[in-house]
Formats: structure tokens, C-alpha cells, sequence
């Protein structure tokens, strides 16, 4: 073969290359959850749908739109950003750099060890000490963790899920009451959802029975001595990270989250009275549009399931309540600054879809875990312009 013949076909596949990305069109034509979507929408896809009863404007009853009537100009949502790793004092660093960078609330992460209820220094915990989150084996881990941070003025979720929530709770709280904090002023979160922490990474640690008697145990604590502080954030952001669909993150958080009202009120506590303190960890995922439709209507059905299913009378108790993970499972490592693009249209999708607290994924986490270098670079910033609430 000659090489103007080997050109010319060179330069016909060029051709097609080109003829084919002018005329390309979407391969998929259902959400990620795999619902059809139509070429056009009109007014008939609205037919059957009441106003007043079905959506209603923000801050009504069932809250689809939104938990409150004025929603950002009120308040922005809670900037969250996570830490925990390696010794408590690493963590401690990174935890006063994020507040020097404007973040408004702590997520401290704690390692498997934690979660699992082993010492650092048991031969079970090699390797893993550190690792996945700060390893908090005793008092002093946690006062480390603590040290020089205003407890009476940030929040702060205890990410710890498993049965092992009420000693990583406990631990917070004698820090506070040893500095002298009235632990009734204390704002923030223990995940204490162990239900979850079962099926997601610690079913050895939770025991079913047990773990719901002590998840319950907090939510009674804190209904009589700590009003406000969240109980429980049931987390459906994991769940949804092992590849569940959007319905199915819903079923799934609700139906855990039911459990622990039920075990609640048969031992004697009115629902009206921790009800608004129960919250939710949810996901935000590529799907821009999905994952807006899927907050609203969980917030609607969440409105519907307290007032019809358990008779709560209170509207603060029929509020939908959740904080925002954008997805891990959507960032790649190859050209990880990609990622910048895809953590904003998450974040944008958890805004329009009225989350409470956002925490953004960093571009590198991929990779490992979060840098300074992801927090701070001007050019690397675009989720942080969602966090100052230029978009409310």
C-alpha cells in the first residue's frame, strides 16, 4: 500500500471521527436509577398533581420545596468538611486549617479500630490504625482531637455509626463538662446509626439487638438532657455508594430510621420530642436533575410518614433534615482535576435540592486523603463558591 493511499484513508477516518461526534446523541435515555425520560415535557405531566397538597410552598407542609420559607436568606447551610486520620494531633491541625478556611461545622472521621471496638495496641488493629479516620481508643485520643476548639461554638459530628457510638460520645461529652461546658448548649451530630454500620462495614461490632437498644439509649440522653444536639444521622450515603438506586437510598434510610422511632416510642418517649433531632446523610450524584427529585419527594414523604404513620403533631417533627455527601463513587483518579466539575454539579444539585449541610468531596480524594492543596489553590475552588451561598 502506497503511503498517499495510507493518507488518504487516515484522513477518512478523521472524517468519520468528526461526522460521528457532530451527530452524536445521548446513549442513555433513563436517569441513573433507570426511569425514562421523555423528549418533552408539558402542563398534562403535571395532570393529577395538587398544589396545595402535594408540593406546597416552602416551608409548608409537605415541605416539598423546602423545611423553610425563606430557606438561604435566612441561613446558609452548614459548610462541612471532614477529617481524621493518623494521630490525634494530626487531626486536630487539620481541623483548625479548615476553620481558617471558612468551614462553619466538623465531621471528625474515626478509623475502623474505633469502629470496631479494638484498642490501638490489640495485634487485630495492625495496619489500620489511623488509616481510614483518627483512631480514638481513650480519653486522651479524644481531648487531643479537642484541643484549643471552642466546643460551645462550632459544631461537630461524631462520625461514628456502629455500636460503639455511645463511648465515642461519651468522650466528647467529658471533654466538655471537664472544660466546664453546659453540655445542654452543645450543637451537633453522633451518626448512631448502627443498622447501616451492619450492612456497610461493621457487622462483627453490631450486633442487631444490641446496637438498637444503644442507639436508643442516645436518643433518650439527648431528648432529656441535650436538646440541641442530633440524635441520630442515618446514613443512606453509604448504602447508596454500594450501588444502590436513588428509590432504593430512600427505602432503605427511611425504613432504618423507622426502626429506631419505633424502639424509641415503645419505650416510653413521645415522638414529638426527639422527632426534629433525628437527621439524614444522603447523596448527591451526577444525575443533576434525579438527585434534585429525589430530595424533594424524600422530603415530602418524610412528611407524610411522621404525621400519618406516627402521629407526630408537631411540624418541626415532620421535617425532612439532611446533610449532603456529593458521591465518591463518581470521582475517578485519572486526570483527577476533572473532578472539580463533577463535585460542583453535585453540590449545585444538593443546594437546589435544599440540603442542610453539604460537605464537598475534594478533587484528589481518589487518590487519598483530601490535601491542603485541594482547600486552598484559587483555581481548585469552584465548590467553595456553592459554599458562600453566591447561589442561594
Amino acid at each position: 500500500m502506497g503511503d498517499s493511499v495510507k493518507t488518504e484513508k487516515r484522513e477518512d477516518r478523521k472524517t468519520d471521527g468528526l461526522m460521528k461526534a457532530y451527530f452524536e446523541k445521548p446513549k442513555r435515555l433513563t436517569t441513573w436509577s433507570g426511569f425514562p425520560i421523555k423528549d418533552i415535557y408539558t402542563p398534562a405531566d403535571l395532570e393529577g398533581i395538587d398544589y396545595e397538597r402535594d408540593v406546597a410552598n416552602a416551608g409548608d407542609y409537605p415541605f416539598t420545596r423546602g423545611i423553610h420559607s425563606n430557606m438561604y436568606r435566612g441561613r446558609y447551610w452548614t459548610m462541612r468538611e471532614g477529617s481524621g486520620y493518623a494521630r490525634a494531633a494530626d487531626t486536630n491541625k487539620r481541623l483548625k486549617f479548615l476553620a481558617s478556611q471558612g468551614v462553619s461545622g466538623f465531621s471528625i472521621f474515626r478509623d475502623l479500630p474505633t469502629v470496631w471496638g479494638i484498642d490501638a495496641d490489640h495485634p487485630m488493629a495492625e495496619g489500620e490504625v489511623g488509616l481510614s479516620g483518627v483512631n480514638l481508643t481513650s480519653l486522651k485520643d479524644m481531648e487531643g482531637v479537642l484541643d484549643g476548639i471552642a466546643l460551645d461554638k462550632v459544631s461537630v459530628a461524631l462520625l461514628c455509626a456502629s455500636s460503639l457510638a455511645p463511648v465515642i460520645f461519651s468522650q466528647y461529652l467529658a471533654v466538655a463538662e471537664n472544660r466546664g461546658i453546659d453540655i445542654a448548649k452543645l450543637r451537633g451530630t453522633i451518626a448512631n446509626d448502627p443498622l447501616h454500620s451492619r450492612y456497610c462495614y461493621g457487622k462483627p461490632s453490631n450486633p442487631i439487638d444490641l446496637s438498637v437498644k444503644l442507639a436508643v439509649d442516645i436518643i433518650e440522653f439527648c431528648t432529656k438532657y441535650m436538646p440541641l444536639w442530633n440524635t441520630n444521622s442515618v446514613n443512606a450515603y453509604d448504602m447508596r455508594e454500594t450501588g444502590i438506586n436513588a428509590p432504593e437510598e430512600i427505602a432503605f434510610g427511611f425504613g432504618i430510621a423507622m426502626e429506631y422511632i419505633r424502639k424509641a416510642v415503645e419505650r416510653g418517649l413521645n415522638v414529638d420530642d426527639f422527632a426534629n433531632r433525628i437527621s439524614f446523610y444522603f447523596s448527591s450524584g451526577m444525575d443533576f436533575f434525579e438527585e434534585i427529585a429525589k430530595l424533594r419527594a424524600a422530603r415530602s414523604l418524610w412528611a407524610k410518614i411522621m404525621r400519618e404513620r406516627f402521629d407526630a403533631k408537631k411540624p418541626d417533627s415532620w421535617k425532612f433534615r439532611f446533610g449532603i455527601h456529593t458521591a465518591g463513587s463518581s470521582l475517578v483518579p485519572q486526570q483527577p482535576l476533572n473532578n472539580i466539575i463533577r463535585i460542583s454539579i453535585e453540590a449545585l444539585a444538593g443546594v437546589l435540592g435544599g440540603v442542610q449541610s453539604l460537605h464537598c468531596c475534594s478533587y484528589d480524594e481518589p487518590i487519598a486523603l483530601p490535601s491542603e492543596e485541594s482547600r486552598t489553590k484559587p483555581e481548585l475552588q469552584i465548590p467553595q463558591i456553592l459554599w458562600a451561598g453566591r447561589i442561594s
